[in-house]
């Protein structure tokens, strides 16, 4: 499945950001202080509840009892202490999609479990050629080759107010975006695709990632507590491209 359907070069032209509404217009992308992580954290929350209700119910009492490692809560971490500002796109039914840099890594070494989400951003520097990836308007602008992404994974905005724009202040101009309708479509679409794709695995693939998506977040928890590194969370996809630390906004 492809999000780009139309030329590279006529997409700046579908639909012009909405600069001037509040609340936010559906497609328009915000800025807000949010965990990258959140949407993965609720995934696994979700799906060890639905674990624990097809358990038998002795099972059940057992396992909260034992204090079970597979009874796991988000961190405080994960629930906002440590959150960098981030594009948020809009979606309808109140919901929004999270984007990341998550420090320009390579996909090859995030967790299977977030790789399953995550769908390429065509920017300024790389013109992404391989379905699907996401287009905004205008064209996201950066000033570095790392690659962004939009977590295909709808949140409830909850306590968002989504009145302030991201923008990019390093251009000839200030600039402000929007994904049109094409796009979000192809979005919810993918997004609705990950999400059965990994309810259908096979519990113990399921598991198998789940156990390392939380071994890699809490060891660069680790790494940050101990200050070798930059916490995946407080990844920010900045308009020069450079990662930006919630520490220091």
């Amino acid at each position: 499945m492809s999000f780009c359907t139309i030329p590279a070069c006529s997409l700046d032209l579908r639909r012009l950001p909405n600069q001037s509404s509040t609340p936010a217009a559906i497609g328009d992308i915000m800025s807000e202080y949010v965990s990258a992580l959140d949407p993965i954290d609720k995934i696994i929350k979700d799906h060890e509840q639905h674990s624990r209700s097809n358990k038998p119910t002795s099972e059940v009492g057992s396992s909260m009892k034992s204090g079970s490692a597979k009874s796991w809560r988000p961190s405080q971490k994960s629930e906002g202490t440590r959150k960098g500002s981030r594009p948020v796109i809009v979606l309808q039914d109140d919901k929004v999609c999270f984007m990341g840099t998550f420090e320009g890594r390579d996909p090859e070494t995030l967790p299977d479990l977030l790789r399953r989400f995550l769908i390429p951003v065509c920017t300024t520097k790389r013109d992404e050629q391989h379905p699907p990836h996401l287009h905004t308007t205008p064209t996201w602008q950066v000033d570095s080759d790392r690659p962004a992404w939009v977590l295909a994974c709808p949140t409830p905005k909850g306590s968002l107010l989504l009145r302030k724009r991201w923008k990019t202040v390093h251009g000839e101009q200030l600039t402000h975006y929007t994904v049109d309708s094409e796009n979000l479509i192809a979005l919810d679409v993918a997004a609705d695709e990950a999400r059965e794709k990994f309810d259908a695995e096979d519990p113990a693939i399921q598991e198998k990632e789940i156990v390392e998506f939380k071994h890699w977040k809490s060891k660069d928890e680790r790494r940050e507590s101990s200050g070798n590194a930059t916490s995946p969370e407080d990844d920010v996809v900045h308009p020069s491209g450079a990662a930006v630390s919630s520490r220091q906004t």
